[in-house]
């Protein structure tokens, strides 16, 4: 009975995801990019508190996956600048998860969080900005070129 009610909750938690996917800007979509690094590093966090290093291993190796999506994806010929300092960024939040995933340093993965945190702030605002009709970075059409 235990287990159809968790297979039940994640069904329902992947259908309302792909709802807020489908339904979201552009901007949007990165910041529930964002959002997933966080929660993938605080569960990291969390594995190392108590001494479970696998499930440590698999929240960082997910983090090191969205932050390494990001930052493939960015648009250095449009996006200028901003697209520099996030490559910027990207590399070093990289490097610092490898660490903490060797060395288990939860202050290293907090500040990671931060910076992150800091960053996914920007990109909901700019979601709320798309959302009430404003312009997007990089194009007078609300596309998001970084």
């Amino acid at each position: 009975m235990q287990r159809n009610i968790q297979q039940f909750a994640r069904v329902y938690e992947n259908d309302a995801l792909e709802a807020r996917v489908l339904g979201a800007n552009p901007a949007e979509l990165v910041e529930m990019l964002y959002a997933g690094a966080i929660d993938a590093i605080s569960a990291a966090v969390l594995a190392i508190e108590v001494g479970d290093y696998a499930r440590k291993s698999a929240c960082l190796s997910k983090a090191l996956d969205i932050v390494s999506g990001l930052d493939v994806t960015l648009d250095h010929t449009r996006g200028g600048e901003i697209s520099a300092n996030l490559a910027a960024l990207y590399d070093y939040v990289k490097r610092r998860l490898m660490d903490a995933a060797t060395t288990n340093d939860r202050e290293k993965l907090r500040e990671v969080i931060h910076l992150l945190d800091t960053v996914r702030e920007a990109w909901d605002e700019l979601g709320r900005q798309q959302r009430a009709g404003g312009r997007g970075l990089g194009s007078s059409h609300g596309a998001i070129t970084v």
